[in-house]
């Protein structure tokens, strides 16, 4: 099933111009870490328009990165 529904978002943003993944989470609370898991089992699945990071629980420490994206 996992497989199914990484192909669905590939196929969905297979389109875009652009997109941004931020990935956020903290592996040490697990169930907040669902953001960073997504985000990682995506890598080498989605089309190279998409950008993916992991920004852990600091996501305001990326918006440079994604504007400049």
């Amino acid at each position: 099933m996992a497989d199914k529904i990484e192909q669905r978002i590939a196929d969905w943003f297979s389109d875009a111009k652009k997109v941004v993944v931020a990935g956020i989470g903290n592996s040490i609370r697990r169930d907040d870490f669902v953001g960073m898991k997504i985000v990682q089992d995506l890598k080498g699945v989605v089309p190279k328009n998409v950008c993916l990071i992991e920004c852990e629980t600091v996501p305001e420490g990326f918006m440079q990165e994604i504007v400049d994206i």
